[in-house]
């Protein structure tokens, strides 16, 4: 699932990094009119969850990754058409810091 070799609490920390960036972009969703509010605090609990590598294949097994995913897309989404302006100088510098960019290198982009 994460390329290299992260230890777990790297993997919770890269997700609870990444969830709270969904939720400042997601209230810039909302108040224009790109998103709906959604309760995270579940999806946040059971990231919480994550101590061992056991907990981590039951956060997949049940779903909660592909939904972490899924708003990770979403999200990236908002943030290029009302944060970050596509293809510019300051997107190049400020998206690879982001928590979300982090997450996809880390996560989703697997040439496997």
């Amino acid at each position: 699932m994460a390329k290299g070799n992260m230890e777990i609490k790297e993997v919770r920390q890269s997700f609870q990094m990444a969830i709270a960036k969904v939720e400042s972009l997601q209230v810039i969703g909302v108040e224009h009119g790109l998103c709906a509010p959604q309760d995270l605090s579940e999806l946040k609990s059971e990231i919480d969850k994550i101590h061992k590598s056991l907990d981590l294949m039951t956060f997949k097994a049940n779903g909660h990754f592909e939904k972490l995913s899924e708003l990770m897309r979403s999200c990236g989404s908002i943030c290029c058409k009302k944060v970050m302006q596509p293809n510019s100088l300051m997107m190049f510098f400020q998206c690879s810091s982001c928590p979300i960019y982090r997450f996809e290198e880390a996560f989703l982009n697997d040439d496997d």
